[in-house]
């Protein structure tokens, strides 16, 4: 296990806010590209599932309508630790951006970048944007 850093990701995803809020935000749009399942639990809580039975739960941190999520795992080590994903309009181009920050090892920093990736371009495809 390496030593914890912060990983920061920019993805072009050409879509409303609305619309990709709504896919990055809600146990229906993330199961559709981030995890095979995703349950609602309580006001703050998501329980995410994948391959059948990995499971992680993660609490609500924080939301902004059409803007950002940000979430910690519950079985996080540390307490600061977060993941989010923010909607942003580029400055000049005024190109809708997806920013993705997550702490991982720093041995996988390599990996989790691409499995995010790889992620990403599964939601462009739903979204109909690649």
């Amino acid at each position: 296990m390496g030593k914890r850093v912060k990983l920061e990701m920019e993805f072009l995803i050409n879509s409303a806010p609305a619309v990709l809020y709504n896919y990055i935000s809600t146990a229906s749009g993330l199961s559709q590209w981030f995890a095979d399942k995703v349950t609602v639990r309580g006001q703050d809580k998501m329980i995410f599932f994948w391959n059948g039975e990995d499971e992680k739960e993660a609490k609500i941190l924080k939301r902004a309508f059409n803007k950002l999520i940000k979430f910690a795992w519950l079985d996080a080590g540390d307490p600061e630790e977060y993941w989010e994903m923010e909607i942003r309009k580029g400055e000049l181009t005024e190109d809708i951006l997806l920013y993705i920050t997550e702490f991982v090892d720093s041995d996988e920093e390599q990996e989790i970048s691409e499995l995010w990736s790889s992620q990403v371009d599964d939601l462009k495809e739903i979204l109909g944007v690649n």
